[in-house]
């Protein structure tokens, strides 16, 4: 943890500003959300010591201790947004990347529940969340999430989201 963090530890509430990020060219698709992101204040330049000697099990586990390590100091809320920068939607065999840009799609989500937030952008992203080895093991710290209770999507934002993820047919 970087030490201006640790210092003010009891002091204030620790609000994680995500920028949603998803890869669908990886198989599985690769999703960076709000629990990756606070794995990204690792204070060392390099966080490759980090993803462990099993990537499918190591890196969830050092992602979700990260989360637990300043869910236990601060009060957090996580937000994800895709307001303003684009979001990357790619398919294999994709000669540009450019071609999968969803911008100013103008949707943030946020909770006190990490594991939930990301479970929700997951399956708003065509993924299945209980497929993700990073949202089982923040389960497994967190508690798990109720596909049931995810909020709909304004119409508008649904419409702009599916229509590119439906453009070849195929689901994540």
């Amino acid at each position: 943890m970087p030490k201006a963090l640790w210092d003010v530890r009891e002091k204030a509430a620790f609000i994680n500003l995500a920028k949603a990020k998803a890869d669908l060219t990886r198989d599985p698709p690769f999703y960076s959300l709000s629990m990756t992101n606070l794995f990204g204040l690792i204070p060392d330049p390099s966080r490759r010591v980090y993803h462990g000697a099993d990537y499918v099990s190591g890196l969830p586990r050092s992602i979700a201790d990260a989360c637990a390590l300043y869910h236990a100091l601060f009060p957090v809320v996580s937000v994800c947004e895709i307001i303003h920068n684009p979001l990357v939607l790619t398919r294999p065999g994709e000669m540009s990347r450019s071609d999968g840009l969803v911008e100013n799609l103008g949707l943030a989500a946020a909770s006190a529940s990490p594991v939930e937030l990301d479970a929700f952008l997951v399956a708003l992203l065509g993924g299945e969340p209980s497929s993700r080895h990073f949202l089982r093991v923040g389960a497994e710290v967190f508690g798990g999430w109720d596909s049931s209770t995810f909020p709909a999507l304004p119409e508008e934002v649904a419409a702009r989201l599916h229509a590119h993820l439906d453009t070849e047919g195929e689901g994540t």
